[in-house]
């Protein structure tokens, strides 16, 4: 399937359980760090930067796993969780991602 609204890869999320200690890994690994976030929802991120594009690790408190988007995952579970696309307009991108049924 061609999806003519997308243009390329964004980032890619990778669910960690401790964002502290996950941070510190991948700091030692040599990434590059951007300041750590918090989404309205109170998930928190840290991002790992790249040439184009970054990585984000995402933590999400033990009361909102179950609610989250990643909600079949074990709560033990960590690691790549989905990818977010470059695209045109997200509006487009959804649409024909999902046939008009669920936005990205």
């Amino acid at each position: 399937m061609s999806l003519p609204s997308v243009t390329g890869l964004d980032h890619s999320i990778v669910r960690v359980n401790d964002l502290q200690a996950a941070t510190a890994s991948y700091q030692k690994l040599g990434f590059s760090l951007a300041p750590q976030g918090r989404h309205h929802t109170g998930t928190t991120n840290q991002t790992l930067i790249l040439d184009a594009n970054y990585i984000e690790l995402r933590c999400f408190p033990p009361g909102q796993r179950a609610t989250s988007l990643f909600n079949d995952f074990a709560d033990t579970d960590e690691g790549p969780v989905a990818v977010a696309l470059q695209t045109t307009g997200i509006a487009a991108g959804s649409l024909q991602a999902f046939g008009q049924e669920k936005q990205i």
